[in-house]
């Protein structure tokens, strides 16, 4: 009869839209979870004061506080863990140059042995690279493979590191033991 056929396409809607909703559900956490491995993580400090960097969102949250950390941003250290793969995701180089505005790598940065793939470092501005600038730090011990394009009249742009100042010893950078595999792209006008 009529209302039999109410009832069952009542329960029917109802049904329905309690399974979409909690397919939106499902969804939507594993978007957060995603968003989440993603992003930058915390990296551990060590007791030999080394943030351990196990994975790429440590790696970025790393260059992130190297960058905007201020006087002391400058002076962290970092151990690679593990071999990271950065997936091909925009690379904001760690340590920056450019009058008033630099925040040039001063600590230690330990790649263990490790390996990192996948860097890509597409901008517009000077000292590019893995490291932006390097100015009285060490970078040691690791290989390193990927991609610096730039289109524009820049300066200080490298694979590896786009500026390393000073002579090798207390005065200056000590950079050793790094195998790099970064192709560096020019585009036209470029210098």
């Amino acid at each position: 009869t009529g209302s039999q056929i109410e009832v069952l396409l009542g329960e029917n809607v109802f049904w329905a839209a309690l399974i979409m909703g909690v397919l939106a559900f499902v969804f939507f956490i594993f978007m957060i979870k995603n968003i989440t491995i993603r992003g930058n993580e915390y990296a551990q400090l060590n007791d030999d004061d080394y943030y351990e960097i196990n994975n790429a969102g440590n790696l970025f949250w790393f260059a992130q506080q190297v960058n905007e950390g201020g006087e002391a941003g400058r002076y962290l250290n970092a151990i690679l863990k593990q071999d990271i793969d950065l997936e091909g995701r925009p690379w904001t180089p760690i340590g920056t140059t450019g009058g008033t505005t630099s925040q040039s790598f001063r600590g230690i940065f330990d790649g263990n042995g490790k390996t990192i793939r996948g860097l890509y470092v597409d901008a517009q501005r000077s000292a590019l690279g893995f490291f932006g600038e390097v100015r009285k730090g060490v970078v040691k011990d690791f290989t390193i493979y990927g991609d610096v394009f730039l289109n524009g009249k820049y300066n200080y742009i490298g694979g590896v590191i786009g500026s390393a100042c000073g002579i090798q010893g207390d005065n200056g950078s000590t950079i050793s033991g790094i195998t790099s595999y970064v192709n560096v792209t020019l585009g036209e006008g470029t210098h």
